[in-house]
């Protein structure tokens, strides 16, 4: 959840920034296999995005609360909508077989 609530935090810190921080935390999970929990990776992301990294992971820590708290409530709206569902509830609801490597059931 660390860079759900970083992403929050720069939205408040750098509004400008925020879509291209997104950009950057994907690019360095999905294609440079970094670890964005880590706050100083976290902090990396920031400057590369143009953004103060010690001054944004100051907010961060001091508001760290309040965009978990944020984080949580979106995530539990997503669920009550049904845009998401909890990872029991995909077991029970997932045909023998899917997901395997040659599967064309998802």
């Amino acid at each position: 959840m660390p860079a759900q609530i970083a992403q929050k935090a720069m939205e408040a810190f750098a509004p400008s920034a925020a879509d291209a921080y997104h950009r950057r935390l994907m690019d360095a999970y999905f294609a440079e296999n970094r670890t964005i929990s880590d706050a100083e990776v976290l902090a990396d992301l920031a400057a590369d995005v143009g953004v103060d990294a010690g001054g944004f992971i100051r907010h961060l820590v001091e508001n760290e609360r309040v965009y978990a708290a944020a984080v949580i409530d979106e995530h539990n709206a997503a669920i009550e909508q049904g845009v998401t569902r909890r990872a029991d509830d995909r077991a029970r609801r997932c045909p023998a077989g899917a997901g395997r490597a040659g599967s064309r059931e998802l």
